[in-house]
């Protein structure tokens, strides 16, 4: 079935579907704040990102900011019911070669310090981390740090 996901540039006409999918993960260790309008007002601006389908149903998406020389990846995701497929490595791979191919040196994230299947796939592709950023996410309560990492696009293949 991972054969059948394909991997397509975000449109304006996703960002209903994406704002859905980012609040659904939000317990998972997705960020807060992702409305429709804040997606489509980034895909305007200087975001840019892609999606992951299947069976023309949106299971997964990536959205990043182009940022001088580099490139940030503000959010990615992948649906529950679709969670072991290879939709966040799809998408996380079409985003970073597209970031190479725009000329973008560096691609910086942020990932929930105990979101560990995140970091897998991150780490996966060669992404290390470069610093911390103390009680970044809030969880109810409690906040959790978020580890900030960077991949150089130039050793990435």
């Amino acid at each position: 079935m991972p054969d059948c996901i394909l991997i397509r540039e975000i449109r304006a006409a996703d960002a209903e579907l994406i704002a859905s999918l980012f609040q659904e993960t939000i317990g998972d260790g997705g960020a807060a704040g992702w409305t429709q309008c804040a997606i489509e007002n980034l895909i305007q601006e200087n975001g840019f990102g892609f999606v992951a389908e299947l069976k023309s149903a949106v299971i997964g998406a990536c959205i990043l900011l182009k940022s001088g020389d580099d490139a940030e990846i503000l959010n990615i995701a992948t649906d529950f019911k679709y969670r072991r497929l290879g939709a966040a490595h799809k998408v996380l791979r079409a985003a970073l070669l597209a970031s190479q191919g725009l000329g973008y040196s560096r691609i910086f994230l942020e990932v929930a310090e105990d979101n560990f299947e995140a970091k897998s796939v991150y780490q996966a592709v060669g992404f290390s981390k470069i610093g911390i950023r103390p009680q970044y996410y809030k969880r109810g309560t409690t906040h959790v740090d978020a580890e900030v990492l960077s991949l150089e696009l130039n050793s990435f293949r």
